[in-house]
Order: structure tokens, then sequence, then C-alpha cells
């Protein structure tokens, strides 16, 4: 049985087991005497080192580990009689050193085994094929130590986030309070209005962001389109008027099973796209046609188009043309999309606009 030594490393332990579990079957020999992993630590790449001896009587300290690891070439593949002066350095009868490499991509780790006599081909790749097992287990806690610290990270970041955006939202909130009660012309009323759904709309997006971690599926409900896309374009108000687009859309409602939310970021993102590039007194015509179990919902603008040779690149994160985008609208809308079964693409019509599609599973309204 082999005997190993505690060491201080948070996963010592279970590099141990693998190591008796791989090391006992493969070279389960009287020649084997002691073992040692060198490795870096996923978080502090400070090189710590796991070691074990067949026999407490023929245990290798500490220091002479580092003294025989320190010696060698730091990633070369070092097999057979160990030089006089590092067998000086040991307490054991011993005469044979195997040094191998970590497939790991970082420097000076390796598997370093002490034998009484020299291993025989057949056993070599044995402790090849170990040294394979070993190199995969600590690649995987490296990639899954990488991605709890960026999972931190980015938990702290939302965090802060969230604080500031609520921060922001309690000040424009306090700002339309002080309206109330105050004369204001119809075209001030309404920009109020649009205000205080804005800012209740982010707050739920917000929320909704925050808890879906928690949440296994959205929350699905019977969505009427045309009203849908009518209240939307209520929000951009302001931002119409003030280009003096024209918003057109269907006379027929068409009812889609979607979380009303997310329905609405994939409207407010194709909108906010098309009114960005529309020119002053343009259009904007949204349509919709059910068929076959299917919603095709359209959206067209009379921009300059897409541009040629953009093709699937509009969808990539951080892909824009817009002066102040950042090229996450449509990354954002396409994964949504994506999500519900449906599909997305865009094309330049022949009048030279820009015409964004989207299909959609569909189902009947509730009775």
């Amino acid at each position: 049985m082999v005997h190993t030594l505690t060491v201080s490393s948070e996963r010592a332990v279970e590099i141990r087991e693998l190591l008796v579990s791989a090391l006992s079957p493969a070279l389960g020999l009287p020649r084997l005497v002691a073992w040692c992993l060198s490795y870096a630590h996923p978080t502090s790449r400070q090189h710590e080192r796991v070691y074990a001896s067949v026999d407490p009587e023929t245990m290798v300290e500490p220091h002479c580990w580092t003294e025989l690891d320190l010696r060698l070439p730091p990633d070369a593949w070092t097999g057979g009689e160990l030089p006089p002066g590092l067998t000086a350095l040991l307490p054991v009868s011993c005469s044979y050193l195997y040094a191998l490499p970590l497939e790991t991509g970082q420097p000076s780790e390796r598997l370093l085994i002490l034998t009484d006599c020299p291993l025989t081909p057949v056993e070599q790749q044995q402790l090849q094929a170990v040294t394979r097992v070993i190199s995969s287990h600590l690649n995987l806690w490296q990639a899954h130590t990488e991605q709890q610290a960026q999972t931190t990270a980015l938990a702290d970041l939302l965090g802060s986030v969230e604080h500031q955006m609520r921060q922001s939202l309690g000040l424009v909130n306090l700002y339309l309070s002080r309206l109330e009660g105050q004369s204001l012309t119809d075209e001030g009323q309404a920009v109020k209005r649009n205000l205080q759904a804005t800012v209740a709309d982010i707050t739920d997006r917000l929320d909704a962001i925050l808890t879906a971690s928690a949440v296994s599926r959205p929350t699905l409900a019977t969505v009427d389109l045309q009203r849908l896309i009518r209240d939307r374009g209520q929000t951009f108000a302001p931002s119409l008027q003030a280009q003096q687009i024209t918003l057109q859309m269907p006379d027929h409602p068409v009812w889609l099973q979607a979380d009303p939310h997310q329905l609405g970021q994939v409207i407010d993102n194709l909108l906010c796209n098309a009114i960005a590039f529309s020119p002053i007194g343009g259009t904007i015509a949204w349509s919709w046609d059910a068929f076959d179990g299917e919603v095709l919902m359209q959206i067209c603008d009379q921009g300059p188009g897409i541009s040629p040779g953009a093709g699937l690149s509009i969808f990539q994160p951080g892909y824009t043309e817009r002066p102040q985008g950042h090229g996450w609208g449509l990354t954002i809308t396409q994964k949504i999309v994506a999500a519900y079964g449906g599909r997305i693409w865009a094309n330049t019509t022949p009048q030279g606009g820009a015409q964004f599609s989207v299909i959609f599973p569909q189902i009947q309204p509730l009775q």
C-alpha cells in the first residue's frame, strides 16, 4: 500500500487519491520506492508537491524532493540511473529516477518516480499513461478554478451595476415626482407618462435579469404581438416625433407564447436600430403573418440598408455601425429568438432600407 504524506493544498486529497489509484495497478511492483508530483497551484501559481513512499521506512523528505526537482531540466523526459550527486541526497536505497513532464502547458510540472532497478519499456509506457491521466485532472482543475474566478468577478460586477442603475432610476423617479401637480402641456404630460413607463419597464427587466439564475425557464404567457409593438412604439414616441418618423403596422392581431419582457426586448432592439438609421421624415413599417404554426414578423426602415459583406457578422458581439452603439442589441436579440426555436435574418430591400425578419412558433389565443 502506498503511504501518503499530508500536504497543504486544497485539492491535495483528490490528487493523492488519483495518484494512488493510478499508480498502484500500473507500478505496483517492489521496484517502486517513492514518487512525487510537482505542480503549480491554479490560483497562486506557486509550485506545490504531493509525495509518497511505498514504505514509511523508505520515506523521502520534502527537502530531498525539492533538491531533485531543482537539479533536473524543467520540461525534459528523464529516465535512468541516478548520478552520484543525486544519490547522496536520498535516505533510501534507490538507484533510478524517472521524471515525466505533465501535459499542462505549465513549466516544471512533472511526476518523479524513484525505483531500485530499471523499469521495462512496458512499465515506462504505463507510467506515461499515468501522467496523461494526471495532466487531464490538473487541466480540469485549472479550467474549473478560472471559471469560478470569472463567475465571482461577474457577480461582483452585476452587483455594482445593479446598485448604480437602481440609484439612477431612483433619481429619475424623484425628478418625475416633482412634476406632479405642475401645469404641463399635453406634450409634456405625454413625455412624463413615457418616462414613468420606461423607468418601470427598466426596473422590471433589471429584476428579471437578477433573478434569472433562480428561474429554470422564462415566464411564458400568451402575448398579443400587435398590442405589444404598439405599446413599445409609445415608449419610443419622443424619438419618433423628434425625427418625424411614421410607424406603420397591420390592423390585425397575432398571438405568440413567450416571455413578454424577452419579446419586448427583441422589439425594442429592432425598433431602436430602425430609428437610428432612418432619415428625417421616414417610415418604419412592421408586418406579420401566421402560417403553418409559425409567425413571421418583419420590420423595415428607409435607411441605408445592410452594409455589403456584413452578412451574419451583424449578430456578432461588438459589431455595430451606429456611432454610439455598443454592438450587443442584435446579439441579444438573436439569442432570445434562438431560445424559442425561432430564426432571425436581415437583408436590404429593393428600395434600399434594412429589413429584419423573425420567425417564432405560434399558438392560438387562450379562451
